[in-house]
């Protein structure tokens, strides 16, 4: 499971820009080719600790950059 999200990581790194959008409450993963299942994904899977990915340390950077809407960490 460890596997299949470096490797959605790595294409979310590979098919986005540095560019800084606007402060809209969006998910950035939706314009990627993993798209709209990662934040899904991150929403309802849990790590090995029994914590929802969004919240999960190590895991939490990454929702706040590419899953704030779906994860809640804006409005």
């Amino acid at each position: 499971m460890l596997f299949y999200l470096l490797c959605a990581l790595l294409l979310l790194n590979a098919f986005t820009s540095d560019a800084q959008a606007t402060q809209k409450c969006i998910d950035k993963a939706i314009d990627t080719r993993a798209g709209l299942r990662f934040c899904e994904y991150m929403a309802t899977s849990k790590d090995p600790k029994g914590q929802i990915l969004c919240t999960a340390e190590g895991y939490d950077d990454v929702a706040k950059q590419y899953c704030a809407k779906t994860c809640g960490y804006c409005k």
